[in-house]
């Protein structure tokens, strides 16, 4: 996977997590945490790529605070 998309990916998994974190809507909370799964399962990531990833998406979380 590449550096641009991998920080897409972590964009999108951020603002999935944000919603779940601070959302107060049942219904919202279950999309994201369905579409975060979606998303995941279909990136077919190697381990390089999740520690990349991760570390992309705490960043991304500590923006928004």
């Amino acid at each position: 996977m590449t550096k641009k998309q991998l920080k897409k990916l972590a964009k999108d998994l951020a603002d999935l997590e944000y919603t779940i974190q601070t959302s107060n809507d049942s219904q919202k909370v279950y999309e994201a945490k369905e579409k975060m799964t979606h998303l995941t399962e279909a990136a077919n990531l190697e381990l390089e790529d999740m520690i990349a990833l991760d570390e992309l998406i705490q960043k991304n979380l500590q923006s928004k605070k």
